[in-house]
């Protein structure tokens, strides 16, 4: 199935400042440009496939720049959405044209995110112990971390748990990941740091900043 591009509005709220108008359109765009990636029309036919499989390979995730590098390359291609229409007010919105199906599972997660954050928490907890095991044994001379199936298979299991309770895998699979990565600690490391930013767009749902139309094309409340 292709999917298209369409308008989608954000409403908006509250007061904002110079770092919330810089801030929040980084991390959503982040967040999109990652689920964008996974779509079934980013194949080998897409005019930036070897870009976007190369920004999931060459990282090596051993440090904040491999984060910061990674989201660049992915946000340069699709992930900086046009604004189609802009209103500052209580309530104002941002409508921007993109592919729909990436940001309606944004604000299906976010929605229901006060549910699951304690459960989220707990099992990116285990995901950091299991890497810190295998950063312990793995030489820093070594460019590969040293993994035996047990370090394989525990690794799987908390991203794939990851993906079902944000309720992902309709688009993203710990499988898919792995195609793309050659690499599960690099998974996980990718799906630790999407994390990181899925809160922070919680963080401006909480403080009553955003509301998002979920799939059902109704918003969240706060």
């Amino acid at each position: 199935m292709k999917h298209k591009q369409e308008k989608y509005k954000i409403s908006i709220d509250g007061k904002w400042d110079l770092h919330d108008l810089y801030n929040f359109p980084r991390i959503y765009g982040q967040v999109y440009a990652f689920l964008r990636s996974f779509l079934p029309d980013m194949d080998d036919s897409h005019r930036a496939y070897s870009r976007v499989i190369g920004a999931y390979k060459i990282y090596p995730w051993k440090g904040g720049w491999s984060t910061v590098n990674f989201y660049d390359s992915l946000s340069a291609f699709d992930g900086r959405p046009p604004i189609s229409s802009i209103r500052y007010s209580s309530p104002g919105w941002v409508e921007i044209v993109v592919f729909i199906a990436g940001v309606k599972a944004i604000a299906d997660f976010i929605r229901d995110y006060d549910t699951i954050s304690e459960k989220v928490g707990k099992l990116c907890g285990q995901g950091q112990q299991i890497l810190l095991r295998i950063m312990k044994k793995t030489p820093k001379n070594k460019d590969n971390p040293i993994l035996d199936n047990e370090d394989i298979e525990s690794l799987i299991k908390v991203g794939d748990d990851l993906i079902k309770m944000w309720g992902l895998s309709n688009i993203v699979t710990m499988e898919k990941l792995n195609e793309r990565t050659e690499c599960p600690v690099k998974s996980l490391k990718i799906l630790l740091s999407l994390r990181r930013r899925i809160e922070k767009l919680v963080e401006y749902k909480i403080n009553g900043k955003v509301k998002f139309s979920d799939s059902t094309g109704k918003k969240d409340n706060n």
